[in-house]
């Protein structure tokens, strides 16, 4: 039985492409508004951007600083709870830099 759907499928797709592929005319709108690559890749970053900023940081910010008071003095969980801090501060200092390197790289490679 299997084996007679997957004959039909078939058939229907070929017997279906011509219509598609000769009698539509398909019209996709650019749903960013961005015309270059690099105007969507701007965008793109500058969307991981704030999602870090605003979504990410704060959130491990506050993961970290409940770490800490819950340490109770314990040296190991109160040393996770300032690598997290650190790391967080890394990161957020490379999502802000981002915009820097990307300039510096067009500056590097002559892009204008």
């Amino acid at each position: 039985m299997k084996k007679y759907i997957n004959y039909i499928l078939m058939s229907l797709f070929l017997i279906l492409v011509p219509f598609v592929v000769f009698g539509t005319t398909v019209n996709l709108d650019n749903p960013l508004g961005n015309k270059t690559l690099q105007d969507v890749l701007r965008a793109i970053i500058a969307w991981i951007y704030w999602i870090a900023l605003i979504g990410i940081a704060p959130i491990m910010y506050i993961i970290a600083g409940y770490r800490f008071i819950t340490a109770a003095g314990d040296p190991q969980k109160v040393d996770t709870a300032k690598k997290m801090v650190l790391w967080t501060s890394i990161g957020l200092a490379v999502a802000t830099a981002v915009y820097g390197i990307i300039d510096l790289i067009k500056i590097i490679l002559g892009v204008k």
